[in-house]
């Protein structure tokens, strides 16, 4: 269920904010970025995004 409004959080922010979030957190160049989405709906990117915030979350709590 978390993970549904995470998901739900980035979807309501829209495609250029989570593209804006997923080149701000280094997940590749902007151009790579823009590429990639290219081919993906709008809920693909935004589960990229949630996985991406978890895996920054995880890493914040190991540290």
């Amino acid at each position: 269920m978390a993970d549904e409004h995470i998901v739900a959080s980035f979807l309501a922010q829209g495609r250029r904010k989570c593209m804006d979030y997923l080149i701000e957190t280094h997940q590749g160049s902007a151009q790579a970025v823009n590429m990639e989405c290219l081919a993906m709906t709008d809920m693909e990117i935004a589960s990229w995004c949630k996985d991406v915030a978890i895996e920054i979350k995880d890493k914040i709590m190991m540290a």
